[in-house]
């Protein structure tokens, strides 16, 4: 009788495996073509630590404080500053190693200027990784912003002349 009870028992869990197939044969997929079709991040999503340019003079907010340098639990931001003129400060040179940034956020709540955004940008991949380090140029945001989507499906254009801080 044991026998036949293990029979069973095992029969019922194939025709349950197999429903299970076959539901999930008919349900249309959750997936897209990738290269076809581009996801839009959602509202709040972290990609890399990215420099706001200010949209009335073309120049990134940052003044070279060094505060998010300090802040990165890493020390993957390196930052050289230089003056002007009129005694302010600029970033002559600012590196981003990527490929050790653990995406935390930490050197955004940092910057006391709204000059560090999370980028909406997720294509990261590189063949080699000293192609992961950014550097100013490649660091810039678009004044215009990017496009997010909200948690209600709602597609929205943000802008980030305002920086990271809410």
């Amino acid at each position: 009788m044991h026998n036949l009870t293990s029979l069973l028992t095992g029969f019922w869990s194939f025709i349950c495996g197999l429903w299970v197939t076959l539901v999930n044969t008919v349900r249309p997929p959750v997936t897209f073509q990738y290269p076809e079709k581009y996801y839009v991040p959602l509202e709040g999503f972290r990609g890399y630590p990215a420099l706001v340019v200010d949209p009335e003079t073309g120049e990134t907010k940052c003044n070279g404080c060094q505060a998010c340098a300090r802040a990165c639990p890493l020390g993957v931001i390196h930052i050289e500053t230089a003056q002007r003129e009129d005694k302010k400060r600029y970033p002559v040179e600012w590196r981003l190693e990527f490929g050790r940034c653990m995406v935390c956020n930490l050197c955004v709540e940092a910057c006391p200027f709204g000059a560090l955004t999370m980028s909406p940008e997720y294509e990261f991949a590189e063949y080699r990784p000293e192609d992961l380090v950014y550097t100013l140029g490649n660091l810039k945001l678009p004044p215009e912003g990017f496009e997010v989507r909200r948690l209600d499906g709602s597609t929205v254009r943000t802008g980030l002349a305002g920086g990271g801080r809410g």
